[in-house]
C-alpha cells in the first residue's frame, strides 16, 4: 500500500488468496482504500509520515479486523477464485464502513 506495511502470516503458505487480496487492494478507488484503512486500523485519516504499525493478515473463516494491539490483525477467508474473493471483500468493506463511517 505504500502508506502502511502489510504482512501475511506464515499460515497462508502458497494460498492464492494472498494474490487476490493484493490485486483487489490495487484496484480500489482512493475512497475505498481509505475505507479499508479505517476498517483495519480504526483511524479516520492517515497520520503524517504514515503508520508505525503494520497490518498482519491471517487466515480465518471471516473478514474481521483487530485494531487494539501493537500490530493490526486482519482476518480473512481463503478463496479459490478472484471474483468470489472480490465480491465478498467489497461486501464486507461496505458493511464495515457503513457501521463506522460517521465516527
Amino acid at each position: 500500500l505504500g502508506i502502511v506495511s502489510i504482512e501475511f502470516s506464515n499460515e497462508w503458505g502458497n494460498d492464492p488468496t494472498k494474490e487476490y487480496f493484493i490485486k483487489c487492494i490495487k484496484e480500489l478507488s482512493s475512497l475505498d482504500l481509505l475505507r479499508f484503512i479505517k476498517w483495519t486500523t480504526g483511524l479516520a485519516s492517515i497520520p503524517y509520515g504514515g503508520f508505525e504499525k503494520k497490518i498482519k493478515i491471517v487466515p480465518r473463516n471471516r473478514f474481521y479486523a483487530h485494531t487494539c494491539i501493537t500490530v493490526w490483525y486482519f482476518e480473512m477467508e481463503r478463496f479459490n477464485s478472484y471474483e468470489r474473493f472480490k465480491e465478498k471483500f467489497l461486501m464486507y468493506l461496505a458493511s464495515s464502513v457503513n457501521a463506522t463511517l460517521d465516527d
